[in-house]
């Protein structure tokens, strides 16, 4: 097996012994993160300018159109979790009862859209009616009604009424997250489940499935003519019916009411842009979407976006930039009369006029009748009278785990049994990776890269010459609004640097490192760290912490590159729903860190390339291990698949599984952690020091097989 580091194992007792010396001290100094603040603002500033609009272009034809639409409905189930579908299952629709009304007949049921997941529902059925009816699928929002469902708020039953009131059949579906068993939407936003990006699932996904296994069941009804079916609802339910429309052609009319607005307004306007949101309002992103690219997928059937003029959340300009490139989709088809904006005053609220632009463009687009005046919409029912389930519900309901298994993970790879077979493998999850994980990466541009490289000069410490340390920020733009800073540590009296262990920190990491600088340069150790130096309550100084880095770095020619990425250190930012505001802008933050850390390595491996400066020492050929510990061993981990520049790997507390560990887009429906391990440990050396228990199984048996077990050293 490979011979475990010394080295390492005294940096770890160093970090160990910092750490313990910690205190708050410096607290009494107000934080701040405005340097980290304004640089995420801006790029994704940035990121929404690259976005806007890009997917119109090369669309000048219907024929252009008609073959990219086919692409994008491909990529919009693939980030719905809806690819492949899953298996229709039989509804299991039972009936619990029946209500009569002079004009209607309402039945209440429950439905399974997946095996034991119970949807309650209710449809209203004109009476006397003379065969088929058009027929109006009405999906509730975010309406909290306690055991009763959303189905039955004033709001919504008024309009599944007036509907049957018009001759017409209306079946209004509960949400998984508030019918009367109820679900979970929000796992990231609100609990920081971020392992759902990794799986690639979102509660939109079931929610639109919910939807298309309802249309399945008015299939089924003989009373409906299922050539006539629209659908509609308000907030989340408008938000469903965008998406349900796209993907389901059996909708040929919609009104989404208040559920859509444009990525500029979920990330970048300060009136809208906040982690409040339900996490059932995003698909996740891997394709770098913006929304208008949802009602685009509608045309040329008969759709009106309504909304008010002052909704706090889907604001008024996104509105209307989503109006203008969605027209230009319709005009293709020669169809601008089917597309149609409609615009009221008041807030996000169900209001009188936006309910009568819904009855006016439903009745008109499945009856091909106008209505001179619309007839008013009354609740006619308490709400208990629509329950569904009044006597219990079902004991093997299985509404809370629909995101353990709706979208599944894939299953642990056989390990092949030689080279062939397991490069075979091998390119299968990197391009996977690339793919989806990765695909928000910009285009590798080293020249960019060195021009961004500036060295603020080295600094020598006090004290005593023979202990002496010199430390040299340096800092790159990774990527464009995203300039990082390193900083490089070795013994001043050393002429050549042999290896250079190069630390991916943490925000622990990032304080034994000030511990440490305070210590050894005092009241310039903020001039060290730069801007964004007061992001972070500073630790006490360490004297006998950085004596021995001193020490540790002197007796093996060796020079310590401490890596903080985005959001880390100077760049910590104060808002964690900046972590969600990456997914909607195709990427994730942990892929964007791995990002960092590859540039770094190269930065690293260029700089160290060239002839010293007077007092430098020598680097030339020195060695780049790669250092990771807690959050960052996944980091370090994935970085090292990604650089030519790694010549080994140290990873401390890897975990056994994406589900704690780096958040990459998808990335759990191909691969997981102990595949990744393997993938390192065939190029280059890999040593795992308290990680996980099957973290590095894997890896073990496939290196076995392939004669390389000593490419790993497991502790």
């Amino acid at each position: 097996m490979w011979r475990t580091s010394v080295r390492f194992r005294v940096m770890l007792a160093l970090l160990m012994l910092v750490s313990a010396g910690f205190t708050s001290a410096g607290a009494e100094d107000e934080l701040d993160t405005s340097y980290g603040d304004g640089m995420i603002m801006d790029y994704f500033s940035h990121r929404v300018d690259e976005t806007q609009g890009r997917w119109l272009e090369g669309i000048d034809t219907l024929e252009d159109w008609e073959a990219r639409r086919e692409e994008m409905i491909l990529e919009l189930r693939e980030m719905l979790g809806l690819r492949p579908w899953p298996e229709r299952t039989p509804l299991e629709v039972e009936i619990t009862g029946t209500i009569e009304h002079e004009l209607f007949t309402v039945e209440k049921f429950h439905f399974q859209p997946s095996p034991e997941v119970y949807i309650t529902a209710n449809l209203y059925l004109p009476r006397d009616a003379d065969g088929p009816v058009p027929a109006v699928l009405y999906a509730c929002g975010h309406s909290r009604q306690d055991e009763f469902g959303p189905k039955t708020a004033d709001a919504y039953q008024r309009q599944a009424a007036w509907y049957a009131e018009q001759g017409m059949a209306s079946l209004i579906v509960d949400t998984l997250q508030l019918g009367e068993i109820r679900g979970v939407h929000n796992g990231p936003r609100r609990d920081r489940d971020w392992w759902w990006h990794n799986r690639g699932y979102t509660p939109l996904g079931f929610e639109v499935w919910i939807a298309m296994r309802a249309l399945d069941y008015m299939e089924e009804r003989p009373e409906i003519d299922n050539d006539a079916i629209a659908m509609t609802g308000r907030s989340g339910g408008g938000l469903y019916s965008w998406y349900t429309m796209a993907l389901d052609d059996r909708v040929k009319v919609s009104v989404p009411v208040a559920g859509l607005t444009d990525l500029r307004n979920h990330i970048v306007d300060p009136a809208v842009a906040h982690p409040s949101h339900c996490d059932c309002n995003f698909f996740v992103n891997s394709y770098g979407w913006d929304f208008p690219m949802v009602p685009a997928l509608h045309a040329p059937r008969p759709t009106r976006l309504a909304n008010t003029d002052a909704d706090a959340i889907f604001p008024l300009d996104g509105v209307e930039r989503i109006g203008e490139q969605v027209r230009e989709i319709y005009r293709l088809y020669d169809a601008e009369e089917n597309w149609d904006v409609w615009i009221t005053e008041g807030g996000h609220e169900s209001t009188p006029e936006l309910r009568e632009g819904s009855f006016r463009w439903i009745y008109k687009h499945l009856t091909g009748e106008e209505l001179d005046e619309v007839p008013p919409s009354t609740p006619h029912f308490e709400r208990e009278q629509l329950q569904v389930f009044t006597e219990g519900t079902p004991d093997d309901a299985r509404n809370e785990s629909v995101q353990e298994w709706f979208v599944p993970a894939a299953n642990t790879p056989e390990i092949p049994e030689n080279a062939a077979d397991w490069e075979t493998l091998r390119g299968e999850f990197l391009d996977a990776l690339d793919a989806y994980a990765f695909n928000g990466w910009p285009e590798v541009d080293e020249t960019a890269l060195m021009n961004s490289v500036d060295s603020t000069g080295a600094m020598e410490s006090a004290g005593d010459d023979t202990r002496q340390l010199t430390v040299a920020p340096l800092d790159f733009e990774s990527q464009q609004h995203a300039t990082l800073r390193m900083w490089i540590i070795w013994r001043s009296d050393s002429e050549v640097i042999e290896e250079v262990d190069v630390h991916v920190v943490d925000g622990e990491g990032y304080s034994e490192l000030l511990a440490v600088l305070q210590s050894a340069f005092g009241e310039d150790a903020e001039a060290i760290i730069g801007e964004g130096a007061r992001a972070v309550e500073w630790p006490d100084a360490n004297d006998e912490g950085w004596t021995v880095l001193a020490d540790e770095l002197g007796a093996d020619n060796k020079a310590l590159a401490v890596v903080a990425p985005r959001g880390i250190g100077p760049t910590r930012w104060d808002l964690d729903g900046y972590t969600r505001y990456y997914m909607l802008a195709g990427q994730s933050r942990d892929a964007m860190r791995i990002w960092d850390v590859r540039q770094a390595m190269t930065v690293l491996r260029r700089v160290s390339e060239n002839e010293p400066e007077p007092g430098y020492p020598d680097a030339r050929g020195a060695g780049l291990n790669l250092v990771g510990k807690g959050d960052m061993a996944g980091i370090a981990l994935y970085a090292a698949l990604f650089t030519e520049e790694a010549e080994r790997l140290d990873l401390h507390g890897l975990p056994a599984s994406h589900r704690t560990g780096p958040t990459l887009l998808h990335v759990r429906k191909t691969l997981d952690l102990p595949q990744t391990v393997a993938m390192a440990a065939t190029e280059i050396p890999v040593t795992l020091r308290g990680a996980e228990d099957g973290a590095a199984d894997w890896a073990e048996a496939l290196l076995d097989n392939l004669g390389k077990a000593e490419q790993l050293t497991v502790e």
